[in-house]
């Protein structure tokens, strides 16, 4: 069924009596971006559709996360970024002249510092995932005229297997473009 105004509605409904058949299909199994859109392509068609799926998996907690986030975790990450030096302070320094995008943005990066790093990896041959790597996993900045073509590019030494949210110019560029990038499903798809 093509998305049209006229079978929006059951294209919806659809999807909400479906919900708990595709949440467990999708946390049993070892899916790709392209395995999810090809059983659901109306995730693509109709881009509501996302955000409906998200409110449903998370009830009343994303709102909050972002209230809570803004009131209560940036003040006391920004306390603590005081006290430390190199890196850390020269992006509270920067939030000073930000808006409120770039604070939040930047406190991330203060976040993704002052977190033990964490192992990636399973069993002895683990290793240890750096801050610029942990950094990249949160959103990548490409200059305009990127081809989205080559973002696209399977890497054979890369074991990413999450897609990847990558901006298209500067964060406070009014002709900033979000492409979600998921190299490595079989269809090298974009969203």
């Amino acid at each position: 069924m093509k998305p049209s105004s006229e079978n929006m509605g059951p294209i919806k409904t659809a999807m909400e009596k479906t919900f708990s058949h595709r949440r467990n299909w999708i946390s049993t199994q070892s899916l790709t971006v392209a395995d999810i859109v090809q059983q659901y392509p109306r995730f693509i068609d109709v881009p509501s559709l996302l955000d409906a799926e998200f409110v449903k998996m998370f009830e009343g907690k994303a709102e909050l996360l972002i209230r809570r986030w803004e009131s209560s975790f940036i003040p006391k990450l920004r306390k603590i970024a005081a006290l430390e030096k190199g890196v850390v302070f020269s992006l509270l320094d920067q939030a000073g002249d930000q808006n409120d995008d770039e604070v939040c943005y930047s406190t991330l990066q203060i976040l993704t510092h002052l977190l033990p790093p964490t192992a990636s990896g399973r069993g002895s041959a683990s290793t240890r995932c750096s801050v610029k790597s942990a950094i990249s996993f949160l959103i990548n900045f490409v200059s305009h005229g990127m081809s989205i073509s080559s973002l696209c590019t399977y890497d054979e030494g890369s074991s990413r297997t999450q897609p990847e949210l990558v901006c298209i110019g500067h964060l406070t560029s009014p002709a900033q473009q979000f492409v979600i990038v998921s190299r490595n499903d079989s269809h090298n798809s974009t969203a």
